[in-house]
């Protein structure tokens, strides 16, 4: 099974995201106890899609962890060499 390390960059490259080490790291621990009998027959991409998953439910405020480059808020205009996974917030007024 993969470590957290490794996973978290296996995130980065896959679904263009940026998490916390911290926060794989107890998630690994949470799937460790919801799936301890299957988990370790998982390949590295149920294991990432899985925690991906539940990455989606998380707030990416504890979560999350940047992939943007430095000085982007800066940057008037341009194109990101790779895909990104942003947050929209939407309200609804009626």
């Amino acid at each position: 099974m993969l470590g957290a390390q490794e996973l978290s960059d296996l995130l980065r490259e896959k679904y263009a995201i940026g998490m916390k080490l911290s926060w794989v790291t107890d998630c690994l621990a949470f799937l460790n106890v919801q799936h301890q009998t299957e988990i370790n027959s998982w390949t590295s991409d149920q294991l990432a899609q899985t925690v991906f998953g539940q990455f989606l439910l998380c707030d990416l405020n504890v979560a999350g962890d940047g992939v943007l480059p430095p000085g982007i808020m800066v940057r008037s205009r341009g194109a990101l060499p790779w895909q990104v996974l942003i947050p929209v917030l939407f309200r609804y007024v009626p």
